[in-house]
């Protein structure tokens, strides 16, 4: 199955789901990423240097995670 064309996080782990554990990403709060994907790319109001520091550390776990995801299933990146 070919995944979507979209930039919602929620709606490509919802794919996810059912194929390998996820749960992390939600206690992580990971589809807060989709408005760095989205909004921010279009006039928005800017975002606090806390704000843009949180998004980036969870972007690296976020990397982490998957890199973890993929290698579990036999795909080295």
């Amino acid at each position: 199955m070919k995944p979507p064309r979209t930039h919602s996080i929620e709606r490509l782990l919802a794919l996810l789901e059912g194929h390998i554990d996820v749960s992390w990403a939600y206690e992580e709060d990971l589809p807060a990423l989709t408005y760095y994907a989205v909004e921010i790319r279009y006039p928005a109001p800017p975002v606090s240097t806390d704000e843009a520091t949180g998004a980036l550390e969870l972007a690296g776990k976020t990397v982490d995670w998957a890199r973890e995801k993929l290698r579990e299933l036999g795909v080295e990146c």
